[in-house]
């Protein structure tokens, strides 16, 4: 499921805004396409943790079929926009986000257990 909680994610000079759609990079906007941006917010909620491939797909085009070739579109986007360090490719089975991930509650906010 896509993340919809008010939650912030930083990760180096970016911050990442699922509610909002917005990916920021020292307080500028980041273009991403909306698959792209959805696979980003995928990789980061679960920083450290292998994503499979059947997970993105079945998530991101939810009751689409689509070959795994778009996954890896989706993927080179985001390389680009935040660079290659930040996303691990495990051979075969998916990848994982290996910044270190800061999630944050937006002020006022009150915090529901997951």
């Amino acid at each position: 499921m896509i993340e919809t909680r008010p939650y912030r994610y930083c990760f180096g000079e970016f911050e990442l805004v699922p509610c909002d759609r917005a990916l920021r990079a020292n307080a500028h906007d980041v273009r991403l396409s909306a698959r792209a941006f959805d696979v980003l917010v995928e990789l980061v909620a679960r920083h450290g943790q292998l994503v499979t491939k059947s997970h993105l797909l079945q998530t991101v085009w939810s009751g689409l079929v689509v070959e795994e070739n778009n996954l890896q579109v989706q993927i080179a986007a985001i390389r680009r926009a935040i660079g290659r360090q930040g996303i691990a490719t495990v051979p075969r089975y998916g990848y994982r986000f290996t910044m270190p991930v800061s999630r944050i509650l937006p002020a006022g906010s009150v915090h529901a257990s997951e």
